[in-house]
């Protein structure tokens, strides 16, 4: 059995080479099992191979020690984009791919995603790309996009120049949040293309483009929960069409507009409000481009029937995005009533969470419905902050402070829900009261009007954030009680595992 590991390990491509060639014929499981050990993932045999044909081609050049410490198949948490070679240096960091074939176009393409994913960390980058079947080599560097073909000469010396560095925690150094770029929180950066999408991303975009294509295809519904990029995701895709096709693309936001949304008005986006719904369409109409709903679960139920009523009549294409959860009223259709579309559409669901740190997210699923209380050795509630207030005077104070003194979001008290439709945050905080309480395992609320249940607000203000989450209990014995029981079990089953 192999022995797992948690994390990816650096490892010498003389002793990868050495091994594969001890193992290959006489034992290849061994192989399997050194390959285990340091975390790497080449599960194909043209992998093995073509990786293999690298280190001979560098090995005669270089020492055994300047191999060292390089990650083979990283890939940065919850975007889910990889490198094949990768090396941190104090000087730069270098990177080179490994493809065994490839046309020119899509090499190109990787390395200006790789030279942006890379410079985001430190100015100095290195990148190349070896060509296993034909010996050729490419490159490019910090000083611009232009990809060149490069000679070996060029990277025996960018081997040997590294000043390496040693990383105790490849994941840490990679943040998601350097790289996630939201179309209402960062619009400028949108607005200048400074960002990429997922693979999954990319393949909802391309089938969506492909069936608008034609004339049949009406609409295109995307769903997904918090986190999962659906609005950079139709943004994008407005984006594409803006640039493109030329098309007019009239974006519905379901709640209040936010400084982001105002930044796109002011740079010629068509940005309206759910309620100025029929402009949107009439305009739609005539000009005949696309007409996107974001947050399209917040829509009021009468008024969506109403616009499902329309949409026959109005020469456009159409999308809905949404997440079901996402609501904040009982009158909101929440996603329910797209079986009544009347015109031919296609469903796609997003569900890689690469916005939501998956300890948070863990986290609010069993503050929410301690039915689904278990132990994850690989999470250890680090971003969870928790304290207990009685006095309202001391509450006040400590939410002052984290606010001003210390940074934080603190939604309880500095907006309202309707305020932070779309948004998200790096570490925000929260109030539970004593109006929360337990009812068959799950989380609800009382002493707020039927329309608005308390416990949904709760939920939208704790999935606005990114990397961490402060909950603060006000005179709930309970809630604080279940709170502990969540971070105690978890830490509990660490310490059984050796995780601690």
């Amino acid at each position: 059995m192999a022995l797992e590991v948690l994390y990816l390990l650096p490892i010498n491509l003389i002793s990868l080479r050495q091994a594969f060639d001890a193992c290959q014929t006489r034992d290849p499981d061994l192989f399997h099992a050194y390959l285990d050990t340091f975390g790497i993932k080449l599960r194909k045999q043209q992998e093995r191979e073509d990786i293999m044909r690298f280190v001979d081609r560098v090995k005669r050049e270089v020492d055994p020690g300047a191999l060292n410490d390089f990650y083979i198949g990283y890939v940065i948490p919850r975007i889910s984009k990889e490198f094949d070679l990768l090396r941190i240096g104090a000087n730069y960091i270098l990177n080179i791919e490994i493809k065994h074939i490839g046309p020119f176009e899509r090499i190109e393409k990787q390395l200006r995603q790789n030279r942006h994913y890379l410079l985001a960390l430190k100015p100095g980058v290195r990148i190349f790309s070896f060509i296993a079947s034909t010996g050729e080599l490419y490159a490019i560097d910090e000083r611009s996009e232009k990809v060149w073909p490069a000679t070996e000469e060029e990277l025996i010396r960018a081997i040997r120049e590294q000043e390496v560095e040693k990383v105790e925690d490849l994941d840490r150094l990679f943040s998601p949040k350097q790289y996630l770029v939201s179309p209402l929180s960062s619009p400028e950066k949108f607005i200048n293309q400074h960002y990429f999408l997922t693979n999954h991303q990319e393949e909802i975009k391309k089938a969506v483009l492909r069936s608008f294509a034609g004339p049949d295809i009406r609409c295109a519904l995307i769903s997904g929960p918090a986190g999962t990029g659906k609005t950079l995701l139709v943004y994008d895709i407005a984006q594409h069409y803006r640039r493109q096709h030329g098309r007019e693309v009239h974006v519905v936001h379901c709640g209040r507009l936010s400084e982001g949304h105002l930044y796109l008005k002011n740079n010629d986006w068509n940005i309206h409000e759910i309620r100025d719904c029929e402009t949107a369409l009439r305009e739609a109409d005539r000009s005949g481009g696309l007409v996107i709903f974001d947050e399209a679960q917040r829509i009021r139920s009468e008024q969506m029937i109403g616009i499902f009523e329309r949409m026959p009549e109005v020469g456009a294409k159409f999308i809905f995005s949404y997440d079901p959860k996402q609501y904040i009223s009982n009158a909101e259709n929440r996603g329910e009533l797209f079986t009544r579309l009347r015109v031919p559409h296609i469903s796609h669901t997003l569900k890689t969470t690469i916005r939501t740190n998956r300890e948070i997210a863990s986290f609010i699923d069993k503050l929410l419905d301690l039915r689904r209380l278990g132990h994850d050795p690989h999470i250890r509630y680090q971003p969870i902050y928790l304290q207990y207030f009685d006095d309202e005077g001391a509450l006040r104070k400590f939410l002052r402070h984290l606010k001003e003194r210390e940074g934080w979001e603190v939604l309880a008290s500095s907006r309202s829900v309707q305020d932070i439709i779309g948004l998200e945050f790096d570490r925000v905080a929260v109030v539970i009261d004593e109006r929360f309480h337990y009812r068959d395992g799950r989380l609800h609320s009382s002493g707020s009007p039927a329309e608005y249940p308390l416990h949904q607000m709760l939920f939208q203000q704790m999935s606005r954030t990114r990397e961490e989450l402060f909950i603060v209990v006000y005179r709930n014995l309970e809630v604080l009680k279940r709170c502990l029981e969540i971070l105690r079990r978890q830490r509990q089953g660490n310490a059984t595992t050796g995780l601690v």
